[in-house]
């Protein structure tokens, strides 16, 4: 079908104005790199100008300033300032205009300004000029000195072109001199602060890697509490004098409640609450340990700032008293899963029901791709598998009072086959994780239910081979990563019941064949492993050494054990101690 003659001609007899017009982009849309449909009416702004409402001017000669020559156009510009402010070369000499101090020698010295940076750096002194024949007005005259003039704030240079941004002016002013704190009576010096915060994130932040206020000053003006808990996990290990550590342990202890009282719990109040929950105070007993109480408090905060989404700063949850709580993706997603991890870890250390964790995580997941968080991921997909696991254990025991070794044998072949997807990538920390995980599965084949017959040795020899990897592992990795030394007290729990397992299964029916030597070898080895996670006298590992030593000493004494009913089998993960008692 052919167009009609009248519409072709229409269209292609358009003005020389027009056609000139259409062919020549305003200034506007040539900067924007758009296209300009300009109006048939002539003097009638562009399309685009008329919609933004700017003006629409065309300029033939105008070119688009592009980014490279606004950078060579501040290139030059530095440079001529630079050289205004050059000293001269030729000898001759330039007069300085005078401080305005220099008439108050009595005034105290300002504390020295830090390194200036491109960002923050005050701007370069005067242009130097001829010495006049007459003081300038801004010099006082002699014998008049006026009172002193505070220096008029200049504005920053320009930070475009030379690769600033927000970030790095934010670093530079968190490079400001660390304050001193004072704990009580106690003075901590700001090198002191720096060095237990070096040593915070050098040795103890891997394993949790949860805290975003690295800088002391912010962390402390954000949180003072979260500031003691950090001293407090470093000093465990690094103090620099003889009463920190227990000045320390005081004022966490008393601070940690009243924090948790407020009506809506920030991101670093969660943070405190984990961190104390990996590194409880070693004044906790067995099984009044506080830290499934925190842990469950943390969760459930975090839960209320909706970390569980993996989106900072959730539009959803920041409402009210939390509107002012922000955060980023990846600060939301790395708390919501060390939250889950701790809660499942602490649950089954005490032996209680498992948390509910089971909701979706890819959006935590998927914030979370840089290789800091490998191990948390790790970790994270071992217990979120337990977790299942414990709430199965928990129906079975309340319906038979045990498990039947045909049920756990089923989840250990699943954990077997599931390995390669719960951990992606091979670390020492996720090692572990892998054997304490298979660990704490076979401890539950000591809680059969009554009257069920089943292989008790070929079990027991199963859940001693286990033990006995998982103690070797970790005094191996000990000499090369202080392993143990800076153990979060999940991997402590898990040489416990290591060492616990070991030291029944060979005074038992079911011990396998070992020379005399080689068990005290391996029993000992256990009890150091323990031993090297204490603090301090009489804690938690110090003491569960002690009663294991002794135990092992005197076991000559004791009849041997047998297959006999749990000892607490309600207390479904309490693992060796639990299940041998």
């Amino acid at each position: 079908m052919e167009s009609s003659p009248q519409l072709a001609d229409a269209a292609a007899a358009p003005g020389n104005d027009d056609r000139t017009r259409r062919n020549v982009a305003c200034v506007n849309c040539r900067n924007s790199k758009v296209r300009c449909k300009a109006s048939r009416i002539s003097g009638q702004p562009c399309q685009r100008c008329a919609k933004l409402l700017i003006s629409c001017v065309v300029d033939k000669s105008h070119k688009r300033v592009t980014k490279r020559s606004k950078l060579e156009q501040l290139e030059r510009e530095l440079q001529s300032i630079k050289q205004a402010f050059k000293p001269s070369t030729d000898g001759s000499s330039i007069r300085t205009p005078p401080s305005p101090r220099a008439n108050y020698a009595a005034l105290p010295e300002l504390a020295p300004a830090p390194t200036p940076t491109p960002s923050s750096a005050p701007a370069p002194a005067p242009a130097p000029a001829p010495a006049p024949a007459a003081a300038p007005a801004s010099v006082p005259a002699a014998g008049l000195p006026p009172p002193p003039q505070v220096p008029t704030p200049r504005p920053d240079p320009p930070a475009i072109g030379l690769g600033l941004s927000d970030q790095s002016t934010r670093q530079d002013v968190r490079k400001r001199p660390t304050e001193s704190r004072m704990l009580g009576n106690l003075a901590v010096s700001g090198a002191d602060v720096d060095w237990y915060f070096h040593k915070f994130l050098q040795c103890y932040h891997p394993f949790v890697p949860i805290l975003r206020k690295k800088d002391p000053n912010e962390c402390y003006e954000s949180n003072p509490t979260l500031f003691w808990v950090i001293l407090y996990v470093a000093c465990r290990r690094y103090p620099r004098d003889g009463i920190i550590f227990s000045a320390l342990i005081e004022h966490v202890g008393r601070d940690i409640w009243p924090m948790m009282s407020a009506p809506a719990i920030s991101l670093e109040s969660i943070h405190a609450l984990l961190l104390l929950c990996t590194w409880p105070l070693p004044s906790i007993r067995f099984v009044t340990d506080p830290s499934s109480t925190l842990a469950g408090i943390a969760m459930n905060s975090a839960k209320m700032l909706g970390c569980h989404v993996g989106r900072g700063s959730h539009p959803h949850f920041a409402v009210g008293v939390r509107q002012h709580l922000v955060s980023s993706d990846e600060e939301a997603s790395s708390t919501w899963l060390a939250c889950c991890m701790l809660a499942q870890r602490t649950a089954s250390c005490i032996g209680i029901s498992p948390p509910s964790i089971q909701l979706s995580d890819e959006g935590p997941k998927k914030a979370l791709q840089s290789q800091e968080f490998q191990d948390l991921l790790a970790m994270y997909e071992i217990q979120r598998f337990l977790n299942r696991f414990h709430a199965a254990m928990a129906v079975q025991i309340g319906a038979a009072g045990g498990v039947s070794d045909t049920v756990v044998a089923m989840w250990e072949a699943d954990l077997e086959s599931l390995a390669p997807l719960l951990v992606r990538h091979d670390s020492d920390l996720a090692r572990f994780g892998q054997l304490a995980a298979r660990l704490e599965v076979q401890t539950h084949y000591m809680i059969a239910p009554p009257g069920a017959a089943g292989s008790v040795r070929r079990h027991a020899v199963r859940a001693f081979n286990t033990s006995r990897a998982l103690i070797g592992l970790s005094t191996e990795l000990e000499p090369h990563t202080g392993f143990l030394t800076h153990a979060p007290q999940w991997m402590l729990r898990s040489n416990v019941d290591a060492a616990a397992v070991i030291v029944a299964t060979l005074h038992s029916s079911a011990a396998p064949e070992l020379g005399a030597a080689e068990a005290d070898g391996l029993v000992q080895r256990a009890c150091t492993a323990m031993l090297r996670c204490s603090v301090r006298d009489a804690d938690l590992p110090h003491r569960a050494s002690v009663m294991m030593e002794t135990f092992w000493s005197v076991r000559h004494l004791v009849p041997s054990l047998g297959a006999a009913p749990s000892a607490w089998p309600e207390r479904l993960g309490a693992g060796g101690p639990g299940h041998h008692s």
